[in-house]
Formats: structure tokens, sequence, C-alpha cells
């Protein structure tokens, strides 16, 4: 796809959008463009608003859509541009696909924190309707972001306040995955930025823990994302971990974690070097044991890479082990990912102290109730007759909310019914009194119609207020 950007637009938030519509779509910069996507996002200042035109071209469709957020109080003007750059680019593109997301136009893997903050300046009616006709997510999305912000909101609560938490970034991937959103590079052209980009971060973590230490904090977690931090050779890996090292006694964190991600760039020299810098969890992330997927999707590595590299994070001495899966991908199917879940489970990892994460790309119940049910064989067999039970009645709530999800999802689509005939009655009351005192005013027979009518109208009415007040 080529864009043609105008104003202050990020592009990486643009791509992002593009990307759940046209998964696997490529950016080339002095490439020739192929697939005959062009997007063209103009944005502006006008008056107390931000204006935004996204024109976009797919072989001989084309359509525009425009997008005005006024600034408020309460949100940043950077946030304001944000939100019209989405609305336009978003309306574009399922325009012209026939596709939606449910989660609008956010973007990224944490939608909760938007929403988070949403909650603490407004009610949660409030933050409803903002996520609804501002964000543009679907009623199901709106009310899972909501839940999951108060309990994220209820669990940073309790936190100590002397305690924080440190997030080193390696933006760097051997490939970008289609359904990725998270900043990264990939190309060899990029990469040799790496030696100039390791040094500025180790020159950035020395003084974050000064900061830390002035504040008078204590680091409880360190977490290496990214990208892919193992995509560093060995010397560069041991020249970062040496300088978190000579920040802090690695030995008093709760958890310091190294996100391997993707399988083909673990090695044995590599975990030796984690293990030595008191590295205690490690990520070794497959997304699916599915090679025809992992293809399709653009991984470089095959499921045979992700099993050998997981036996060597094993061997490692590294006592958690953490195994990321997505259910829903692109050309997956349930049948594929239930084998996937399987056969992690075979891999017994809660042996070895680790975890196995499922992010659910789309709300396919199937997926979602599988997952459920294979936890029961994770848990300790002697208490496997209670979890049953508390599985058949998490089983049972879930049933219960999903009706009451598509009952309110009815309901509301039954009260804009309600709304818009509303508007056609008032409509035709209003032309009905004109005719009565106009043409009609002589004529008796057309004045007693018009007065029945008028009755039915005003009837119907008086239900129809019921319903939407």
């Amino acid at each position: 796809m080529k864009l043609n950007l105008s104003g202050k637009i990020n592009k990486i938030y643009v791509q992002s959008l593009c990307m759940m519509f046209y998964h696997g779509v490529k950016f080339p910069e002095n490439e020739e463009n192929t697939d005959g996507l062009e997007l063209t996002v103009n944005v502006s200042e006008r008056k107390n608003a931000v204006q935004c035109t996204a024109f976009l071209k797919s072989g001989d469709k084309e359509v525009s859509k425009e997008a005005k957020c006024e600034f408020t109080e309460e949100e940043s003007a950077d946030r304001t541009y944000k939100i019209a750059i989405g609305q336009a680019v978003y309306m574009a593109c399922a325009c012209i696909t026939g596709r939606s997301s449910g989660y609008g136009i956010l973007t990224g893997i944490r939608p909760s924190k938007v929403v988070a903050a949403l909650l603490e300046s407004h009610t949660e009616k409030e933050t409803r309707d903002i996520l609804l006709n501002r964000y543009l997510l679907s009623c199901d999305k709106t009310d899972l972001c909501i839940e999951v912000a108060k309990n994220e909101t209820a669990i940073l609560k309790r936190t100590d306040d002397g305690k924080c938490s440190i997030y080193i970034s390696i933006p760097f991937c051997p490939s970008r995955c289609n359904y990725c959103s998270f900043i990264s590079y990939a190309g060899k052209k990029l990469f040799s930025l790496i030696p100039s980009y390791l040094d500025k971060l180790n020159c950035d973590i020395r003084k974050t823990f000064d900061t830390v230490k002035k504040c008078g904090l204590t680091v409880s977690c360190i977490y290496i994302g990214g990208g892919t931090p193992t995509i560093l050779d060995p010397s560069q890996l041991e020249d970062l971990l040496s300088t978190v090292g000579k920040c802090i006694d690695t030995s008093t964190l709760d958890e310091y974690t190294l996100e391997g991600g993707r399988p083909d760039t673990i090695t044995d020299e590599k975990l030796l070097i984690a293990k030595r810098y008191g590295i205690t969890r490690i990520s070794v992330n497959p997304q699916t044991l599915n090679d025809t997927v992992l293809e399709k999707i653009g991984r470089r590595h095959t499921v045979e890479d992700f099993l050998t590299a997981y036996e060597k994070v094993k061997r490692s001495g590294i006592d958690c082990i953490n195994t990321d899966l997505i259910a829903g991908l692109d050309y997956d199917d349930f049948e594929s990912f239930k084998s996937t879940v399987d056969r992690i489970i075979e891999l017994d990892p809660d042996r070895d102290g680790g975890m196995l994460d499922c992010v659910l790309e789309e709300s396919d119940d199937a997926f979602a109730e599988y997952l459920r049910l294979r936890e029961i064989r994770l848990r300790d067999a002697a208490a496997a007759e209670v979890k049953i039970e508390k599985a058949s009645d998490a089983k049972q709530d879930y049933e219960q909310k999903k009706r009451e999800n598509a009952e309110r999802r009815a309901l509301e689509k039954k009260i804009e019914r309600a709304k818009k005939k509303i508007e056609e009655l008032e409509g035709e009351l209003e032309r009905l009194d004109e005719e009565l005192f106009g043409e009609a005013a002589s004529d008796y027979v057309r004045a007693a119609e018009i007065d029945k009518r008028k009755s039915e109208i005003e009837e119907e009415l008086l239900e129809l207020y019921e319903l939407v007040m």
C-alpha cells in the first residue's frame, strides 16, 4: 500500500489501522507499489477542531471519508488528532472492504489503557458513549474494555506505591508479522542502526535508574521486550544485560524477563549469557504450531524451530518459560488451534514453572470455550472435581452474559429504529397539521381523516417514547 500523508500524522498508527483491514499488507518506501492500494490522508486544524480526510483507492474502487473532532479540555491535542485520523482512515477502509473491527480505532495490545484513563474523568456511561461514538468500538468490546480497565485499576490500587517496574525496548525483528501493531523495524538496512541504538539505550538505562533512586523507588520487575530482544548478537546482549547489572542487584527483583519471542533467534550462547546475568523468565513464542499459518503470517521459523528453542531454554536452567499463542489468526481454524493448545500443554509448561498465554484475536466462542476447558487439565488432579464444577458454573455465567449482551444489542437496535420512527411520525404530524389548517380546513371528510390519523400517530408515539426513555 502506498501512503501519502500530509499534516501531523503518526505513520505507524495509520499503518496499524490499515493492517486491521488488509492483513499482511506492506508499505514500501522506495519500491514500486504492486498491490493497487493507495491511501492519502490529510489532516489540519480548523477553528477549535481537527479535520481529517482519508482518500482510499483499491483497484477501480475509490472512497473518500471525512472526520471532524473538536478539542476538549479533558483530551490532549495529540489525542484529538489521533481520533480524527483514526475515524477517517477506519471509515474509508471499512467502506472499501466491508469489514469492521470490534475495537474500532484502538490499536496495540492494551486498549483498556485508554479506557482506564477515560474512567478517571468520566462516569461509566459517559465512557461507554465515548468508546461507541468517538472510538467506534462495538458494544461487546466496549463492555469488555470497561470490565478489564476496572479490574486493572483495582489491582494497581493494591500495589506498593514505593515500587516500580522498568520496560526496556529492543524495537527490531527478523521480519514483521502480518498482525503486529508494535513499533518494530525489520530489514538489513535498519539492523545497521542497532549498535548506535544500544549506545543510546544503555545511556538511557543508567539515567532511568538514577531517577528511580532519586525518587526513592524500588524496582520490582524488569521486562526486556520488543521487537525481538534476542535478535541481538551475543556480545550486544551481554553489553545490554551488563549495563542493567551495574545499575541494580538483579537478585532482588521479583521477576526479570527477556522476551525471546522468535524461536529462530534463540541460541545456547545467548541463553547462557541471560542466565549468568540473572534472567528468571523467558518467552518462547510460536503463536501457532501450524507451519502453513506461520508462513502466511510472516514468521520466518517453523514448528520444529520452536520445539528446539523450547528444549534449549529448559536446559538453560532459567526457571520460568512463557509461551504465547494467538487464537483467531488469519488462515488458522479451530482444529488447528486446538491441536496447537494440546501440543503446548504436552510440553508440560507448569512443571517448568512456565505459563501459557493466549491472545484472542477474534471473539470466537469455540476458541474461548476450548481454552477454558483445557485449563482444567493444567490443574492439580486432586482438585479436579471442584474445578470442573467451577468451570461448569463459569460456563453458565459465560452463556448468561452472552445472552444478556445479545439482548442488550437487540434492544439498542430496537431503540435506534424507534428513534428513526419517532422522527418520521413527528414529521408526519407536522405535515398533517399544516394540511388541517390549510387545504383541509373546508373539507370536512378530509379533516376527519386527518384527526383519525393524528390519534393513531399519537398513540404510537406514546409507546415509542416509553421505549427510548
